[in-house]
C-alpha cells in the first residue's frame, strides 16, 4: 500500500485540510489525483445566485438557486 499525504487550501488563513489516503501499490498518478480531487470535493459547498437589480417600480426580484 502507498500512503499519500494530501491537502486542500481555500486561500484563507487557517482554512486548510490535510489527510493521508492509502492506495494500492499499482495505483497510477492519474488515479491518485482523481481520488484526491473527489475526496476533497466532499468538503466543499459551492453555489451561486443571480442578483437582480431593483426595477423602477421598486421590486427587487431575487431567486435563489441551490
Amino acid at each position: 500500500m502507498r500512503k499519500i499525504k494530501c491537502w486542500m487550501g481555500t486561500g484563507f488563513a487557517g482554512a486548510t485540510h490535510e489527510d493521508e489516503l492509502e492506495f494500492d501499490d499499482d495505483a497510477t498518478d492519474e488515479e491518485i489525483a482523481k481520488e484526491v480531487w473527489e475526496y476533497f470535493t466532499n468538503f466543499l459547498d459551492v453555489g451561486w445566485e443571480e442578483v437582480k437589480t431593483e426595477s423602477k417600480e421598486g421590486n427587487n426580484e431575487q431567486e435563489r438557486i441551490d
